[in-house]
């Protein structure tokens, strides 16, 4: 609990990574622990998703192309 102090976020940008934080682990949860099943395509397409969340100049969602172009031609 230490490392994430108390989730409160002053700005817009902090509100953003605030928010795909959450997002990921509740992915990470829900695959893991409760054995939800999600393909590594798609784990990597919502894990790219956030990825833009967190970037302000990112358009969201994003389509293949915007995401193969700003993640520097990541694979979903």
């Amino acid at each position: 609990a230490a490392r994430i102090g108390d989730l409160s976020a002053a700005t817009p940008e902090d509100r953003r990574l605030r928010i795909a934080f959450l997002a990921a682990e509740g992915l990470f949860f829900i695959r893991h622990l409760v054995g939800f099943k999600i393909g590594d395509p798609l784990w990597r397409e919502i894990f790219d998703d956030l990825l833009a969340l967190t970037d302000p100049e990112a358009s969201f969602p994003m389509d293949a192309a915007a995401r193969n172009a700003t993640l520097g031609g990541a694979k979903s």
